[in-house]
């Protein structure tokens, strides 16, 4: 299998490492991120160019520098968990010499999580950069990645930092995927309808980049709420993070039984007044909107009856 990073010079670029540091150890770990986590991201068709022939234009060729990077720290992420011990016929060691001890837990744990942050971010820069240039990246385009990719409102990191702080942390916003494709089901797709979700989520005018990040505002507070009211466990005053197991001493902080519900009701406020917002910036466009336009006149409801739905209060 053909590796992003193919030599030890291409890996010392991403990672500081010793000078008899050996790369036939680390590309057994370069073989299982790009397998894992690389390659259902860009897809076999751009994984398998982008191994055999380096890009040499803009784009592309910055896009496979911060694949690099994402493969090389995450790599090394996942061997640090491994490196220190030997193992044999008589059983497992862990290595140490007289001018060298292994490192105690609070390193182990700040290199573990600086590494680990660093090839995520990376990703994120890598499909910001194909996600606002797909022409530059035709094997991406209708690959499974890139569906998925397309498959919300809020489809990156930096688009969920925005209105909720999650420390910037990809491995947070995956967690938080589900909840987002249940809130689109929730609240989006009844009031909105299928067609025109497709049209915010694919158009590129103006008025429906707008209507995507007008989407975007209600989408976050809204997942927010609905995580909240499941009680999930990694949340504190100010943000959502992952607690990672493999890095030692990682705090866990638990919000009380009222603060989870207090939050629920706060965001769900919050996502249902932007929704409000974004439903009158849609009927104030309806020439871009039209099919929007045309489901509200088909399903406008007696104004003195309340149905219950969203849309009955606005």
């Amino acid at each position: 299998m053909a590796l992003l990073v193919k030599d030890l010079a291409t890996f010392k670029i991403h990672v500081t490492t010793n000078y008899n540091f050996d790369y036939d150890i680390i590309a057994i770990y370069l073989k299982k991120v790009d397998r894992s986590q690389i390659k259902p991201i860009v897809g076999r068709a751009l994984y398998a160019a982008y191994t055999a022939i380096a890009p040499t234009t803009e784009n592309p060729k910055e896009v496979m520098d911060l694949l690099e990077e994402a493969s090389s720290n995450l790599a090394m992420f996942e061997a640090t968990k491994v490196l220190a011990v030997s193992i044999s016929d008589s059983g497992l060691f862990v290595s140490s010499s007289p001018n060298a001890v292994p490192a105690d837990w609070a390193s182990k744990r700040d290199l573990r999580r600086y590494l680990l942050q660093t090839g995520q971010q990376a990703l994120d820069e890598a499909l910001e950069i194909m996600d606002s240039n797909p022409t530059d990246f035709p094997l991406w385009v209708g690959t499974p990645g890139y569906s998925k990719f397309k498959e919300l409102f809020t489809r990156q990191t930096s688009h969920f930092q925005r209105y909720f702080n999650i420390n910037n942390s990809r491995l947070a916003f995956l967690r938080l995927r589900p909840s987002l494709l249940k809130v689109e089901n929730k609240y989006f797709m009844s009031f909105l309808g299928a067609e025109t979700v497709f049209q915010i989520k694919q158009g590129a005018a103006p008025e429906e980049i707008k209507a995507l990040e007008l989407c975007r505002a209600a989408q976050v507070p809204l997942c927010i709420s609905e995580m909240a009211r499941e009680g999930f466990p990694n949340l504190s005053a100010d943000a959502f993070y992952v607690a990672i197991d493999e890095i030692p001493g990682e705090k866990k902080q638990v919000l009380g039984e009222g603060e989870f519900r207090n939050l629920s009701q706060t965001k769900q406020d919050d996502g249902l007044e932007q929704i409000k917002i974004l439903v009158e910036y849609l009927r104030n466009n309806p020439t871009v909107f039209s099919l929007f336009a045309a489901k509200e006149v088909a399903a406008t409801p007696n104004p003195t009856q309340n149905t219950g739905s969203i849309v009955s209060f606005m």
